[in-house]
C-alpha cells in the first residue's frame, strides 16, 4: 500500500500467466417468504412554500467601494413571504441574488477586507436558512471605452476568491458567470466582444474565464452564463453553430465541464430574442435569422432538462409576456424553459401583471420542482437481518426539476425509544432526472442490521441537503407538496408534512418481530444505517469511529492491524476497530480476460474508485484504457482487462476528493 499525499492507494495485483476453471454451485435454502404488504396513496396540496433553490428571488447588491450586509429579513421571507413592489402579491422566498461588485479592484487585487465581507455575508445566508444565486460585477457601465478589467486580472480574481467559493458551495445555489460587462452580463465589454460581436479570440477568451470559474467551485456545482451561444462556444469550440447539438440524457449530471453550465435570461420575454439572449453574435456571421432564433430556444430547452435556468423580465411586451389564458405565452414559456427562478422585483410592471390575469399563483409553486408523492406500498413486518421491498411513487408538477444534488432517505423511527435508522434511497435514484410530465416509480429492496431493536418503527421519508453542514436543517430539506395520506380502504391516516423535522410521514409502521419470513439479502440491497448515509463524508465517519482519538482515523492508519487502512476501510465499508477476514475483492477468468469485483461500501460520498492496468508494473505503464467497465452501481463496480499481453497486472485506486 502506497499513501502519497491525499491520493491514498491500494494496490492489488493479480498475474494473468494461468487459467482457472471454477464451478460454483450455490445453493440456498428454501423459506417462507411474508406476503403483509400495505399501500397508501397522498393527496395533493395546492399550497405555496419556500423550498430550497427555487422560486422567486430577491436581489441584494453590495459593492466594494461601500459594502453593505445580507438583508437580516431573508429567514422572515422564507416563513411568510415577501410583498412584491406594489404589494400586488407576495411569494415565499429562499433565494437571495447576492451580486459583487468589485468596482475598486478593476486593477487590483481584492482586499482581504472585502473578502472577509464576502464570508460574512455567506454566513449570514446560511444562519438565515436561504441560498444564493452569485455573481461578480465590475460595473454598470454602458458606454464605450469600458472601465473594466484585464482578461488576466479577472482570472487572478477568481484565484482569490476560489477558497471562498468551495468553502460556501453549500448555500450556493449557483454561481453566475459575471466578471464581464455591466452587471456582470457579458455584452458591455471591449475585451471579450470586438464592436459588440466576436471573434474567434474573443470566444477561447470567455471560455478561459469559464473555465476557471468550473475549476472555482466543486464539482457538484453549476455556472450560469448569459446566453446559449456562450455555452455552445464553450463546447464546441469559436465555429459551434447555433444548431449546436445540446447535452445528451447521459452527458447530464456526469461532472463535465459542458454539464455544469445552465443559463440566465435576464430579458425574459421582452421581444423576439429577448433583447439579445437569443441572437448570433459572431462576427461575419450575417446577423440573427429567425431560424438561429429557434436553434437557440430549442437548444436552452433541451439543455435544462439538466442544467439551471432562471433569471428576470426586463420589460413589458405584451402578448408575449402575458399568462397563457390571457392570450400570451408566459407560464408555458417557463414550462419550456424548465424555469426555476425569477426575480421578484423586475420588472415590476410584467410581473404584476401576472396577478391581474390570474397565473401567478401557478407560476410561485411552479417555479423550479414541485414533488409531490402519490402512492408508497410496504411491507408491514420484518426480522433484523432481512431483506424487506420497497416501493414509492413520485410525481414532478412544477417547471424544472432540482439541479443540484438532492438526499432522499427512509427514515425509520422507533415508535417507542425514537431511535431512528435511515436508508439512502438517492444512492440508486436521482431526484435530479425527476423531469415534469411523468411519473417515477423508485422501486428498492433494504437490508435490515443484523441488531435492529425489536419493536414497532414508523417510516418516514427524507429530502435533505446532502452537504453535511445543512444535513438536518429543515429549511434545507425539500419539502412535498401532499397533504394527507389515505389508506387502500379509504380511511384518511394524517398529515403528511411533519414540519418539527423536516420528514414526511408516510402513515405506515412496520413491525420488527423474530417470526417474520422474508428473503434474506444478497448484498446489493441499501443497507438500513443507525446514521445517515446521504450526509456521509470521510470527516463524519472518522468522528463515529474513533471519537476519543480523532488521530487514529488518518486514512493512512490501520488501528486493527488488518491490512487495510482507514480509507479502505471507509471505501468498502469495513470496520476499522475489528480486524476484517472476508474479502472485498472478487475475480474470475474466461478464455481471454480477467474480471474484477469490487464491493463499495454504503458511504463514500467524497470517494473516488479507479482500476487501471499495466502489462508490466512500469511506473509510467499504468492506464484505465485496457480496463472496461462492465458494471458501476452504488454497491459493486465491476471491470474487465482486456490486454492482450500474457500476464498483467490490475491496481485498485481510491481517491479521498477535497
Amino acid at each position: 500500500m502506497v499513501f502519497p499525499s491525499q491520493h491514498h492507494r491500494g494496490l492489488w495485483r493479480v498475474p494473468f500467466d494461468f487459467r482457472i476453471l471454477v464451478l460454483a454451485i450455490i445453493l440456498r435454502g428454501t423459506c417462507g417468504f411474508g406476503q403483509d404488504f400495505a399501500t397508501n396513496t397522498y393527496t395533493g396540496s395546492s399550497e405555496e412554500f419556500a423550498n430550497p433553490e427555487r422560486g422567486f428571488y430577491v436581489q441584494a447588491d453590495s459593492y466594494a467601494s461601500a459594502p453593505s450586509p445580507v438583508p437580516a429579513s431573508l429567514a422572515n421571507y422564507r416563513i411568510n413571504g415577501k410583498s412584491s413592489p406594489g404589494n400586488p402579491y407576495t411569494a415565499k422566498i429562499s433565494l437571495l441574488l447576492r451580486l459583487f461588485y468589485l468596482d475598486t479592484f478593476v486593477n487590483a487585487p481584492i482586499s482581504s477586507n472585502f473578502l472577509n465581507a464576502i464570508q460574512a455575508d455567506f454566513d449570514s445566508i446560511r444562519a438565515q436558512g436561504c441560498k444564493a444565486v452569485v455573481r461578480f460585477a465590475y460595473n454598470q457601465d454602458q458606454t464605450s471605452p469600458y472601465d473594466e478589467p484585464s482578461k488576466a486580472r479577472i482570472l487572478a480574481h477568481i484565484e482569490q476568491l476560489k477558497p471562498l467559493l468551495k468553502q460556501n458551495s453549500d448555500v450556493i445555489a449557483v454561481l453566475q458567470q459575471g466578471f464581464i460587462g455591466a452587471w456582470g452580463e457579458g455584452y458591455y465589454t471591449d475585451i471579450f466582444y470586438t464592436a459588440g460581436q466576436a471573434t474567434a479570440q474573443n470566444w477561447i477568451d470567455r471560455a478561459d474565464v469559464l473555465n476557471a470559474l468550473l475549476a472555482a467551485l466543486p464539482v457538484e456545482r453549476m455556472i450560469q452564463v448569459r446566453t446559449p451561444q456562450m455555452k455552445q462556444k464553450f463546447v464546441f469550440g469559436p465555429n459551434a453553430p447555433t444548431g449546436s447539438a445540446p447535452l445528451s440524457p447521459t452527458e447530464g449530471f456526469s461532472g463535465s465541464g459542458p454539464a455544469r453550465v445552465g443559463f440566465h435570461n435576464d430579458c425574459y420575454l421582452a421581444d423576439a430574442t429577448d433583447i439579445g439572449t437569443f441572437s448570433d453574435y459572431d462576427i461575419g456571421g450575417g446577423g440573427t435569422s429567425s431560424q438561429d432564433i429557434v436553434n437557440l430556444r430549442n437548444y436552452v430547452a433541451l439543455e435544462t432538462r439538466y442544467a439551471p435556468m432562471g433569471g428576470e423580465t426586463c420589460a413589458v411586451n405584451p402578448p408575449r409576456d402575458d399568462c397563457a389564458s390571457a392570450g400570451g405565452g408566459a407560464d408555458t414559456d417557463m414550462a419550456f424553459a424548465h424555469f426555476s427562478f425569477l426575480n421578484q422585483s423586475y420588472n415590476v410592471n410584467v410581473n404584476n401583471d401576472w396577478v391581474a390575469q390570474g397565473c401567478i399563483e401557478n407560476i410561485k409553486r411552479q417555479l423550479g420542482y414541485r414533488l409531490q408523492l402519490v402512492s408508497g406500498r410496504f411491507r408491514t413486518e420484518a426480522q433484523p437481518g432481512q431483506a424487506i421491498p420497497l416501493s414509492l411513487e413520485f410525481q414532478n408538477l412544477g417547471f424544472a426539476a432540482p439541479f443540484n444534488p438532492r438526499g432522499l432517505e427512509l427514515v425509520l423511527r422507533h415508535t417507542v425509544t425514537g431511535q431512528k435508522f435511515f436508508a439512502a434511497l438517492s444512492r440508486d435514484t436521482d431526484p435530479r432526472r425527476w423531469l415534469p410530465g411523468t411519473n417515477y416509480v423508485l422501486s428498492a429492496q433494504l437490508s435490515l442490521p443484523a441488531d435492529l431493536p425489536l419493536g414497532g418503527y414508523e417510516l418516514l421519508l427524507n429530502l435533505p441537503d446532502p452537504a453535511p453542514t445543512l444535513y438536518g436543517m429543515i429549511p434545507y430539506s425539500v419539502r412535498l407538496a401532499n397533504s394527507n395520506a389515505v389508506s387502500s380502504i379509504g380511511t384518511v391516516l394524517g398529515d403528511v408534512w411533519e414540519p418539527a423535522t423536516g420528514y414526511h410521514r408516510l402513515r405506515q409502521t412496520m413491525t420488527v418481530n423474530a417470526t417474520a419470513t422474508n428473503a434474506l439479502p444478497d448484498g446489493t440491497e441499501i443497507p438500513v444505517l443507525n446514521f445517515p448515509a446521504v450526509a456521509e463524508n470521510y470527516d463524519a465517519w472518522k468522528g463515529r469511529n474513533f471519537p476519543s482519538n480523532p488521530g487514529l482515523g488518518a486514512p493512512e492508519l490501520d488501528p486493527d492491524a488488518d491490512g487495510r487502512p482507514n480509507l479502505v476501510e471507509y471505501a468498502v465499508g469495513s470496520n476499522p476497530n475489528s480486524a476484517d477476514t472476508g474479502s472485498y475483492l472478487e475475480y474470475s477468468f474466461d478464455t481471454n480476460a480477467f474480471f474484477l469485483s469490487l464491493r463499495k461500501g454504503p458511504v463514500g460520498n467524497d470517494i473516488r474508485y479507479e482500476v487501471e492496468s499495466s502489462p508490466n508494473l512500469g511506473a509510467g505503464s499504468w492506464s484505465s484504457s485496457m480496463v472496461t467497465i462492465l458494471e458501476n452501481i452504488a454497491a459493486r463496480r465491476r471491470v474487465r482487462y482486456d490486454g492482450s499481453a500474457a500476464s498483467g497486472f490490475l491496481r485498485l485506486k481510491f481517491t479521498l476528493l477535497p
